[in-house]
């Protein structure tokens, strides 16, 4: 949001993440289950065992993400209120993901670990400190990252925008309409892109002995070799229909805490 300070922005990230994830943990359960092959369940304690670490995860992530992508656009537009072109909103929301990974990256770690060992988050996360292993899958959450914030962050607004514009009467009659055709449009893109290394990197951080996920590569490959190409995707219905919801929420909870929080500068 131009209209917001890049503090402002933050805050706005921070609230709206905490928000999201705390509608949506269970699919990252189900998401995550279904990449590394472990049981589905409905009980609601394992679906949202980890929650309290990827909360605070996605409290950080997001709050960097808004900040990052309001610093982003005022270096883009030099400081100037105006429209970003489609090429600025992505490089802004690619930049905004890549530098939230250093977060979200041991964070998820943790959250993982807890998913499949159980165990106090404080206990996980030094013990991952201490066997030097807290970022690990570093590289492809950057990755994932990256496209994910560039969906949200670019695509979703960017749609959402020409849908009301272009289509007031039909496919953007409300905002919610475009805003929920906009997150369609940047979770899809977004997933088809990035689930590939969003797989690798669950199998890595979920194999913290390394005895069966090593390196990036040698994981890819792994994968390839047990489930064939396909077997990338795996976790992709989840993980897609995960990233609508959040695309979608964190996109409207974004616009909706702006004008609460700071009315005035939207008069």
């Amino acid at each position: 949001m131009q209209n917001l300070s890049d503090l402002e922005n933050t805050l706005i990230g921070a609230c709206s993440g905490v928000s999201t994830i705390s509608a949506l943990q269970w699919l990252v359960y189900l998401k995550n289950a279904r990449q590394q092959n472990l049981p589905y369940t409905l009980d609601i304690r394992v679906l949202y065992r980890g929650y309290t670490a990827n909360a605070i995860s996605q409290a950080g992530v997001t709050c960097v993400q808004f900040g990052t992508n309001s610093v982003m656009k005022k270096l883009l537009t030099g400081g100037k209120i105006r429209p970003l072109s489609v090429s600025e909103e992505l490089v802004a929301g690619f930049a905004a993901g890549v530098t939230s990974s250093l977060l979200c990256s041991p964070m998820e770690l943790v959250m993982i670990q807890q998913q499949i060992k159980q165990g106090l988050l404080w206990n996980q996360f030094t013990s991952l400190v201490r066997q030097g292993n807290i970022y690990r899958g570093f590289l492809t959450t950057s990755m994932r990252e990256g496209v994910f914030a560039m969906g949200y962050l670019g695509i979703t607004p960017v749609v959402r925008r020409s849908l009301r514009e272009n289509y007031g009467d039909s496919l953007g009659r409300s905002e919610d309409s475009a805003r929920f055709l906009g997150a369609i449009a940047g979770a899809t893109v977004g997933v088809a892109v990035s689930h590939p290394v969003d797989t690798v990197k669950t199998c890595m951080q979920g194999d913290i002995e390394r005895i069966r996920y090593k390196g990036t590569i040698q994981s890819f490959s792994q994968v390839v070799a047990e489930h064939g190409l396909i077997g990338v995707y795996r976790g992709g219905f989840w993980r897609w229909s995960m990233v609508v919801a959040a695309t979608f929420l964190l996109d409207k909870a974004g616009v909706a805490l702006s004008h609460s929080f700071f009315p005035s500068r939207f008069a």
